[in-house]
């Protein structure tokens, strides 16, 4: 009796405990439910304070011919075609009128009048209004702008009046997950607010400038411009695009874009100052280093770039080298290709920085002083110019080879004076193949030294062996575009 009391009461024992945890695991549900319904229910209070730091824009607009509303940006043309009606007496196939409108959304950045807002809301913008939610409006002109990230600034005069201004945050620190606002002019209806969370990070979209925050706050025609903010009422980002699926009759999908402000300071801070952006430049073509390239050319590090060619520009003026592996910009780590793109075009023209090259399993240091690539835009890449021996044929590595005579140059449209081994034939089921060396490449270099023979080519794959590499490193040329190709020795 007494040993069934004392099971009794064990067992009572557990289960009030397990009913204890079980209460505190609901409460603790409920809690936090709770606390996240009275934090959507506090976005009344930050907001209060956000929208009057935005501004609702309205752009004339020189148009082309074609169309009443050709030269609104796509996001917009939409919403206008369907929605604005024409001008009286105006029948399909007259002529249009010289000016279009097109609307969008900004906000202030400093008290004394300077709105940011996107590039492609402004374009070709003869007649700009600001209007603020108090329903004020002014007449703005155009600071600058940036096509590569689109951004532009303007500038008001209220007459000395004090306004709004929204700090930027750092958009390197929002993570996916974190809650996000909105704000802007959707569909023409002004200062709107939508709430999300951030769904993706990184996105590059339109070029090596990008930076896009992702998000599935409501980003719809008209938000162009205004601010994605984090819950401090921090700018994040500057809202640029939306995916524009036809079956949501052109409304948000849920997946927008907001350029990252740690983009977007960098580039109004230069629109302020000198009216266009002034990014560095130093004159290289690159590729980002992968495990296997870092493995093949002798390196530790696992990232960084390796320079493809070379402009008559800074780094060539300061010793950098074809085929130099650059790991470290002014101190810092290089990932890849576009964070390179990136640091360089922060440091600006003019700027001092010193790069960590890897040249041939060397470690080296050079200073380079940055040059502008506004001003370098459209120059041309030196050609190699080297000596042509008779042309032979052989096979290396699942690869057939030919060295180059007029005939071929002729068939693969090279320059008289290009020089290397053509690739004639590749075996499917070689490294090479699986690679991507593809017929008609030219292997230009192999380790970094030239090959225009197949003794030369020979003479590498020996070497490397020698030393005990695992693999080679190919110079590759593809219809005038170059790259490093990583190739395994197990076929030699």
């Amino acid at each position: 009796m007494m040993l069934n009391q004392i099971k009794h009461s064990t067992i009572s024992h557990r289960a009030r405990s397990l009913c204890q945890i079980s209460v505190m695991v609901l409460s603790t549900f409920f809690l936090s439910s709770a606390a996240t319904v009275a934090h959507h229910d506090g976005y009344g209070d930050i907001v209060e304070n956000l929208i009057p730091s935005v501004v609702s824009i309205t752009v004339q607009a020189e148009s082309s011919s074609g169309g009443q509303f050709q030269n609104i940006p796509r996001e917009f043309r939409e919403f206008f075609e369907q929605y604005m009606p024409r001008e009286r007496g105006q029948e399909e196939g007259q002529r249009r009128p010289p000016l279009v409108q097109a609307v969008g959304s900004g906000f202030f950045i400093s008290e004394d009048g300077f709105i940011v807002t996107n590039a492609h809301v402004v374009k070709n913008g003869v007649n700009i209004i600001v209007e603020l939610n108090d329903s004020q409006s002014f007449e703005a002109e155009v600071v600058g702008v940036d096509p590569k990230t689109d951004i532009a600034v303007l500038k008001i005069d209220a007459g000395g009046r004090k306004l709004p201004a929204l700090p930027f945050g750092d958009s390197d620190s929002i993570r996916v997950g974190d809650h996000v606002l909105a704000i802007g002019n959707p569909m023409g209806l002004d200062f709107s607010v939508s709430a999300g969370i951030v769904s993706g990070r990184n996105r590059t979209l339109t070029g090596g400038y990008d930076d896009f925050i992702q998000t599935d706050a409501a980003i719809n025609s008209g938000n162009s411009g205004g601010p994605l903010l984090n819950m401090s009422g921090e700018v994040v980002g500057v809202n640029t695009l939306y995916l524009n699926d036809r079956r949501a009759n052109g409304g948000s999908t849920g997946i927008g874009f907001a350029m990252a402000s740690v983009v977007v300071e960098d580039v109004v801070d230069q629109l302020i100052e000198y009216g266009t952006t002034r990014r560095g430049w130093l004159g290289i073509s690159m590729q980002p280093i992968t495990e296997e390239i870092a493995e093949a050319i002798g390196i530790e590090a696992k990232s960084g770039i390796l320079v493809l060619d070379l402009l008559d520009g800074p780094a060539a003026d300061a010793g950098v080298e074809e085929g130099d592996a650059i790991v470290e910009f002014d101190g810092r780590a290089i990932t890849d290709s576009r964070d390179m793109l990136r640091q360089v075009a922060a440091a600006g023209v003019g700027a001092e920085v010193d790069l960590l090259i890897f040249r041939r399993g060397e470690e080296r240091t050079i200073s380079v002083i940055l040059g502008s690539r506004e001003e370098a835009e459209g120059q041309e890449i030196y050609p190699a110019s080297r000596s042509v021996p008779e042309p032979k044929e052989g096979n290396a590595l699942g690869l057939e080879l030919g060295e180059l005579n007029d005939q071929m140059r002729q068939s693969l449209e090279l320059e008289e004076d290009e020089s290397g081994l053509a690739v004639l034939g590749v075996d499917e089921n070689s490294e090479a193949s699986k690679k991507g060396i593809r017929t008609g490449d030219i292997i230009l270099q192999v380790n970094f030294q030239p090959v225009m023979t197949l003794e030369d080519m020979s003479d590498a794959v020996e070497m490397a062996e020698g030393e005990g590499k695992k693999s080679l490193l190919l110079f590759v040329q593809r219809r005038g575009q170059r790259l490093y190709v990583p190739l395994p020795l197990g076929d030699a």
